[in-house]
This record gives C-alpha cells, sequence and structure tokens, in this order.
C-alpha cells in the first residue's frame, strides 16, 4: 500500500544534500561581503589616516574591532576624532590605539588611571587636571598632554622616543 505518511516520496539524502549546499553558499556569501564589503573597505579608510602605520580589522563576537598602530603624533586628540570619522556610525566598533610605550611610561600611566576613569565617570575634570599635573610635573618626560571632548580623556606622555597614548571613554549620564 505504501508510506502511510508519504515520505517515500522524498529523497532525505537530496534534501539534506541541497539543505546542507544553501547552508554553505549562504556562509560564503556572507563571508565574502564581510572581507570584501566591510573589512577591506575599513581597512583601507583608517590606513589612508595620516600618522596611521598599521591597521588591522577583524570581526569577533558580533563586533568590529580595528587596531590601529600609530607614530608619534603632536595631538592624539585630533588624530582619534580623524579615525572615528572613517568608521561607519552604524556599527559598533572597538577601537584599540597601540603607541611604543615602555614600563617607564606604563608606571606613569598606572599612578594616573584613576583620576581618569574617576572623571570620566563623575565628570571632575578640574582635579583629575589638578591631580595630573602634579604628578606628571615631578617627572623627567619630553613633554605630555592631557585633553577632554564629549566623548572622552585623552593622556599622551613622550619620553626619548617613547610614547604613551590612552583614550578613556566618558561615562553617558543620560
Amino acid at each position: 500500500m505504501g508510506d502511510p505518511m508519504g515520505f517515500s516520496r522524498f529523497d532525505l539524502t537530496k534534501i539534506l544534500l541541497s539543505f546542507l549546499l544553501t547552508l554553505g553558499f549562504l556562509f560564503a556569501g556572507w563571508f565574502i561581503y564581510q572581507e570584501f564589503g566591510v573589512k577591506q573597505p575599513l581597512h583601507k579608510e583608517v590606513l589612508a589616516v595620516s600618522g596611521v602605520k598599521k591597521a588591522e580589522v577583524a570581526k569577533a563576537q558580533g563586533r568590529l574591532t580595528v587596531t590601529v598602530d600609530i607614530g608619534e603624533v603632536e595631538r592624539i586628540q585630533p588624530f582619534y576624532q580623524e579615525i572615528m570619522q572613517v568608521l561607519p556610525r552604524e556599527e559598533a566598533i572597538n577601537v584599540t590605539v597601540r603607541d611604543r610605550r615602555n614600563d617607564y611610561l606604563l608606571n606613569l600611566w598606572r599612578h594616573n588611571r584613576f583620576a581618569m576613569e574617576e572623571a570620566a565617570a563623575k565628570g571632575n575634570f578640574t582635579e583629575m587636571q589638578l591631580l595630573i599635573e602634579n604628578n606628571l610635573s615631578k617627572e623627567k618626560v619630553d613633554y605630555w598632554l592631557l585633553e577632554v571632548d564629549g566623548e572622552n580623556l585623552y593622556l599622551q606622555i613622550h619620553d626619548g622616543g617613547y610614547y604613551l597614548y590612552e583614550i578613556v571613554r566618558r561615562v553617558d549620564k543620560t
């Protein structure tokens, strides 16, 4: 009499194979779009920013990550803002700036980080500036600069061909 459920008319192997091929094409299309439609154009845009030595674009856990190696710049704030302008606004992107720090500069950052993090959360920028100015004026560095804008706090310290750039995101209180 035949199969009461009607399964005999379907070849399960062909259905499974068709499903896997379709899934493979969809994944390949998504990969090609990410690589050639998102990552490579973004990589080119970031590399075009003056001062960028190297840029890496990766996607992990649904977020784009842009890592930028930069040379010594006079002011990190406008440089960072220029990088942010070439990035698409509609997508969540983590930006990491790699500098040329040594242990001495890293130690200075550690001693001043709390003041910057507190100012980013509380908005006590004048206190932060006075504390960091007091701390860094005692150090033997070529120069340092502390800047604030509507989104971030920027600290840069330069010493003998080494330089440290730290960007601390301000806490949105709205």
